[in-house]
């Protein structure tokens, strides 16, 4: 009898946990598709796939938390991470973009020529004739805004919430966190989640026009 009564609850315990699962990926993209539907402009592969791991984990923790009905003052850890992790998708995505464009000869501005301070003023000027990678990685998310907004990659809305997706983002560093006294509610995590949906959209289509302009410049 005691057998069956643990075997009872170890089955109950499996039901309710799957049911939690199910409902936590329902409505999220399958991890497979997303390569092909969210990043297709992506030109790393290795990094495509980083993109859509990160994705899918932080939908999945989305819904978790809705499943889980996770309040205050866990609340807040819950959507940090997805925050902290929206904002790196962003930020590399924009990183993919640039490295594309000096590659193809796509760049029209003059705004990656040059570091900024954080201020935004003009500093050294940056070499890209050598090693790309190595010169992209030295900049950072700050930089890449920037650069997207003079490119055309963004409008001017979604510079705007990126830079505030950049600032949330950097709670990453705790002190920073502290300073900013930054309230993670949901609401920030479905905002984050926009504005990515925004720059997957802008930056698809800047890259399809940078593409058409460097064949025609081929010919």
């Amino acid at each position: 009898m005691p057998n069956n009564r643990i075997n009872i609850q170890e089955q109950f315990g499996q039901e309710v946990m799957d049911l939690v699962r199910d409902f936590a990926l329902r409505e999220v993209t399958p991890r497979a598709a997303m390569p092909l539907q969210d990043f297709p402009h992506i030109a790393n592969a290795e990094l495509k796939e980083v993109l859509s791991d990160t994705l899918y984990g932080a939908r999945w923790l989305y819904k978790l938390g809705l499943a889980l009905f996770v309040q205050s003052p866990l609340i807040n850890a819950h959507v940090r991470a997805q925050v902290i992790d929206y904002g790196a998708i962003c930020e590399a995505i924009l990183g993919d973009m640039v490295a594309q464009g000096i590659r193809l000869h796509g760049m029209r501005g003059d705004v990656y020529l040059s570091k900024l301070d954080p201020g935004g003023r003009i500093g050294a000027t940056l070499d890209w004739t050598r090693d790309i990678e190595a010169t992209l990685k030295k900049q950072n998310f700050f930089w890449l805004i920037r650069v997207a907004r003079n490119e055309g990659m963004l409008d001017e809305d979604l510079k705007r919430r990126l830079d505030e997706l950049r600032t949330h983002r950097n709670t990453v560093h705790l002190m920073e966190k502290a300073r900013t006294d930054t309230n993670y509610v949901v609401n920030l995590s479905r905002r984050a989640f926009n504005t990515l949906l925004k720059t997957i959209e802008q930056t698809k289509a800047w890259q399809r026009d940078m593409n058409r302009r460097a064949a025609r410049n081929r010919r």
